[in-house]
C-alpha cells in the first residue's frame, strides 16, 4: 500500500516546482537578453534587464558588470540622472564595491548635488583605507577638499595627511595650493605655506615654478 504524502510533502513538492519552472523562465528571460547583446553589446535596455535579473538571484558580482557598463555608457551620453539610478543599484546589490560610490560622487558633482558627493566620496575613502588602498584613500579626500578649494582648514589636514603618510610630493603639491589660494587676499600670510613646500621638495621643478609665478603675480619678495 502506498505512504501517503503528508501536508508538508505535498507543499515542499510544489515549492520545488515552482522554483524550477522560475529559474527556467529566468534563464530564457538571461539567454533572450545576452542574445540581444550579441548583435548590440552596448543594448542600454538588455543590459539593464540582465543587472535586474542577476541581483534578484542574489548574483551580485554579475549584476554589477551589467550596472557598471549601462552607468558608464549613460553617463557618456550624457544621461546624467540615468546613470546615477543604475549605479544606484549596483550600490545596493554590491554595497563594498568602492566604484559605485566614485562614479556617484563624480556625477553628483556633475549635478550640483555636493552634499551627496562628499557623503559618496567619504565613504569610498574610508573602504580605501580600511583595504589598505592609503594614496587612493587620500586621493579621494582631496576630491572633497576640491569641492571647498578656499577651505585652508580641510586642505592644510590634507596635507598632514599626504605628509604623514609620504606622500611628500602630493603635500607640497597641495601646500602651494593653499599658499596661492591665501596670496591672493594676503600674500605675506602665504609664505609660510610656500616654504613648507619647498622644504619637502627643495629640487622639485615644478613645485619652485609654481611658488616663483604666485611670488610675481602678487609682487611678493623671496625671504
Amino acid at each position: 500500500m502506498a505512504k501517503k504524502s503528508s501536508f508538508l510533502d505535498v507543499v515542499k513538492g510544489i515549492t520545488q516546482k515552482k522554483g524550477k519552472g522560475g529559474k527556467g523562465k529566468k534563464d530564457k528571460e538571461v539567454e533572450k537578453y545576452e542574445k540581444i547583446l550579441q548583435t548590440a553589446p552596448d543594448d542600454r535596455n538588455a543590459l539593464n534587464a540582465l543587472g535586474d535579473l542577476y541581483a534578484k538571484r542574489g548574483e551580485s558580482e554579475k549584476a554589477c558588470q551589467y550596472y557598471l557598463q549601462v552607468g558608464a555608457l549613460y553617463a557618456k551620453d550624457g544621461f546624467t540622472l540615468k546613470s546615477i539610478a543604475v549605479y544606484k543599484k549596483a550600490q545596493r546589490a554590491k554595497p563594498d564595491l568602492i566604484t559605485t560610490y566614485l562614479e556617484l560622487a563624480d556625477l553628483y558633482v556633475q549635478k550640483g548635488l555636493i552634499g551627496e558627493a562628499k557623503t559618496n566620496y567619504m565613504k569610498a575613502a574610508e573602504m580605501q583605507a580600511a583595504s589598505g588602498a592609503k594614496h587612493e584613500s587620500l586621493d579621494t579626500y582631496r576630491k572633497i577638499a576640491d569641492l571647498d578649494p578656499t577651505n585652508i582648514k580641510i586642505r592644510s589636514k590634507l596635507a598632514a595627511m599626504y605628509e604623514n603618510e609620504d606622500f611628500i610630493e602630493d603635500a607640497a603639491g597641495i601646500y602651494v595650493d593653499i599658499g596661492t589660494v591665501i596670496a591672493q587676499q594676503t600674500p605675506e600670510d602665504a609664505k609660510p605655506y610656500f616654504q613648507r613646500a619647498r622644504t619637502l621638495q627643495p629640487e622639485n621643478e615644478h613645485i619652485l615654478s609654481r611658488i616663483g609665478y604666485t611670488y610675481a603675480e602678487v609682487d611678493l619678495t623671496q625671504d
